[in-house]
């Protein structure tokens, strides 16, 4: 089976591409400079470029990753399918997370530049009529890899300097997913998958403070909270879509924070 990977430079994208060569995959990998129309056909499409924490400081380079670079790929390239790595965040200020549901942005809110820029790529993904979209929940590595966002960033200021500095309350959460499961399930739901729109994530959620008290049974650190702090509490994950179709159980990420 044939995949193109858009990415693979990247956390998600470069552990996909390992995987699909585990698997005995044929796999293009373009660079970031490569002309398009010289690829061929890309057989199927796997989008996960994309920009984390730092969409807030780079407006510009959100927008052309998220959709400019997408809608290109989509205009350019032969496919046979095309899947686009979405994510939960979409979901911020709405209590119902299934991938039906109706979601709102408010364009004057500077933090939705982001999500404002993943739905346009899903709806590009989804107007091609063979296109799946994939909100993924924040996806960290086993205890031995390196992964961006909050858990790696604590876990290095713990080690490094003794002491973690919290911008957020210790009761704010969200859901975390084992990067093993999420490269699992891309290749499945890009081939395979009966809907449009999937979420993978382990449905629960972890508290500032789990993930605290986890690392410090092998870390020994000081803990401060800024003093703007306030607390962040993001809707649990529908995942009974995934649980279903897949039979999905996600992987214990309490488990690989231990071992860290």
């Amino acid at each position: 089976m044939k995949f193109t990977v858009f990415g693979s430079k990247g956390f998600i994208g470069s552990r996909l591409a390992a995987k699909l060569g585990e698997d005995d995959c044929q796999i293009i990998l373009p660079a970031r400079d490569d002309n398009l129309e010289d690829l061929g056909h890309l057989g199927h499409v796997i989008y996960c470029v994309g920009l984390t924490s730092d969409f807030r400081t780079r407006t510009y380079d959100t927008i052309e990753a998220h959709i400019c670079l997408w809608s290109r790929i989509l205009q350019q390239c032969a496919f046979e399918t095309c899947t686009y790595l979405s994510s939960t965040r979409v979901y911020l200020g709405s209590q119902n997370t299934n991938e039906n549901t109706a979601l709102s942005i408010t364009p004057s809110n500077a933090d939705d530049l982001y999500n404002i820029s993943k739905l346009a790529g899903e709806s590009l993904c989804l107007k091609t009529g063979k296109g799946k979209v994939i909100r993924i929940s924040n996806v960290i590595g086993k205890h031995n890899e390196s992964s961006p966002g909050f858990i790696n960033e604590i876990t290095t200021m713990a080690k490094e300097s003794n002491e973690i500095i919290l911008e957020s309350s210790m009761d704010s959460e969200k859901d975390y997913i084992m990067i093993d499961d999420v490269v699992d399930l891309i290749p499945r739901i890009a081939t395979s998958g009966k809907h449009e729109i999937y979420n993978i994530a382990s449905g629960k959620n972890l508290s500032h403070k789990n993930i605290i008290d986890i690392l410090r049974e092998s870390l020994d650190f000081n803990v401060k909270i800024a003093k703007h702090a306030h607390s962040i509490r993001h809707s649990v994950i529908d995942i009974s879509q995934i649980r279903e179709e897949f039979n999905f159980t996600p992987r214990d990420v309490i488990q690989s924070l231990s071992s860290r």
